[in-house]
């Protein structure tokens, strides 16, 4: 009996160190399987930090090798951002239009040039040269003095001409010029044409007019004077002026109708 209790004894004995052994193998293996998750994450957290820095690093790369703008109507946009200037396509091929600029006390004038290619702005080629066109905005102590600048006239006692759209010219003839005005809103209009060298202000005014059925011109607050001439001549033969308070702004142009074009690219 002795005997039989012993190898009972003997047998749990077996079992429990067995059952430590396993519990010792499941720990074991589960520390394992945490080192290697850790390995894991930490390796994938690199992966995705190396690829953050790549990425990065590509996307600064590509910024600093982006061409910058150094044209003349890019620089004076930075200049002046809060300006309204009248459009570079609008004066003549923007390919081959350069600008200088002059800052006054009371105001801006910016000089436009046909050049082969453009030029930087204020380039010191453009100083020898005549301009094609020049916007100037000129601002005054009282809007009384801007309307006096603008020098609005209008006569309407001349020759009764149709220009079309219902609109009425007047014609008058003096001094070996002739002279065709009317009145379009706040604007007067006026065409000057030479009788010595047989000049008709009529179909210059025609297309004025025609033109201005679907292009719109900036509403002065008083007045507004466009004083154009029936062929092209210096920049100061065609001028467009109008008064918004106490400023006066001032397109001028070789061409009659690239002068209106400026003044109506500042309306859009």
């Amino acid at each position: 009996m002795k005997k039989y209790l012993v190898l009972i004894g003997a047998l749990l004995l077996l079992a429990a160190c067995g059952g430590g052994n396993s519990s010792s193998n499941e720990s074991s293996s589960t520390q394992e399987s945490s080192v290697s998750s850790s390995s894991s994450t930490s390796q994938s957290k690199d992966s995705a930090s190396s690829s953050t820095k790549e990425s990065t690093s590509q996307s600064t790369t590509a910024s600093s090798s982006a061409p910058v703008d150094n044209s003349a109507d890019s620089q004076l946009q930075q200049t002046y951002p809060n300006e309204q200037l009248p459009a570079v396509s609008a004066v003549g091929a923007a390919q081959n239009i350069s600008m200088a600029v002059q800052e006054q006390d009371n105001g801006l004038i910016v000089s436009y040039y046909n050049t082969d290619s453009k030029l930087p702005l204020n380039d010191p080629q453009l100083q020898n040269q005549t301009p094609i066109a020049q916007f100037q905005k000129t601002t005054y102590a009282t809007a009384d003095e801007a309307r006096d600048a603008v020098a609005p006239s209008f006569d309407g006692d001349g020759q009764a001409t149709d220009l079309g759209y219902g609109i009425t010219g007047y014609r008058q003839s003096g001094a070996g010029s002739s002279f065709l005005e009317w009145q379009e809103g706040n604007w007067n209009l006026g065409v000057q044409a030479s009788n010595i060298n047989g000049e008709d202000p009529v179909p210059t005014a025609q297309q004025v007019v025609e033109y201005l059925e679907t292009a719109f011109l900036p509403v002065p607050q008083d007045v507004g004077q466009i004083s154009l001439s029936a062929v092209s001549g210096g920049y100061e033969s065609n001028v467009v002026a109008w008064q918004v308070g106490n400023t006066v702004y001032k397109i001028m142009h070789t061409d009659a109708l690239s002068s209106l074009q400026m003044a109506v690219s500042m309306n859009q």
